[in-house]
């Protein structure tokens, strides 16, 4: 099965994600999409990282019923932070008839080549890049693991969310019963 690995923190996950994953269902000859939510970035600072256990459970209420689309914890059994190489290598292991396939937005592609083993995940994987704005999609672009995806483009991030969340104008973003969580316990806001 040709499984896409989309990797984030999903802090929180927004319809701009299942619209990308989505997106890849749709257009290109991925049969699943793996959210893999990671515990910590390597190349992030982030002081309003949500707890990860929170965070699976929006991403879990966001999947609801959608059997294409799956929420991937393998990064929770590895050491933090995670990186990409360690989870592949990690899948590869344990799903050895399943081809994996990594989504990323152009930023990304642009800083790839600060990512632990970069090369060896060019040598070995597939790449399908989506469009972000104000990203070029770097010196990566043109190698023949990466394929570039015309797919709409989308002006949110994870930090407007937050953002929009303490002012309490963020359910246009948001799937509704991750909206509903939100509101019920408080995440990010100075109680959550």
């Amino acid at each position: 099965m040709k499984i896409g690995l989309f990797f984030g923190s999903f802090n929180p996950i927004h319809r701009g994600h299942l619209k990308i994953a989505s997106y890849f269902l749709d257009n290109s000859d991925l049969q699943e999409i793996w959210l893999v939510v990671s515990p910590k970035n390597p190349l992030k600072e982030d002081e309003e990282l949500l707890d990860v256990k929170k965070r699976l459970e929006l991403v879990h209420a966001a999947i609801g019923e959608n059997e294409l689309i799956k929420c991937c914890e393998v990064e929770l059994g590895l050491p933090i932070p995670s990186f990409t190489i360690d989870t592949l290598r990690n899948l590869r292991n344990t799903n050895p008839d399943d081809e994996f396939i990594i989504i990323m937005g152009s930023d990304n592609l642009e800083k790839f080549h600060l990512w632990k083993d970069y090369t060896e995940i060019l040598d070995q994987y597939k790449i399908y890049v989506y469009p972000r704005s104000g990203a070029s999609s770097g010196q990566f672009a043109a190698h023949p693991s990466v394929s570039l995806i015309d797919s709409q483009l989308l002006e949110i991030s994870a930090s407007m969310l937050r953002d929009q969340i303490r002012k309490e104008e963020f359910d246009l973003w948001l799937p509704d019963k991750v909206a509903q969580i939100i509101r019920e316990r408080g995440y990010y806001s100075n109680s959550g």
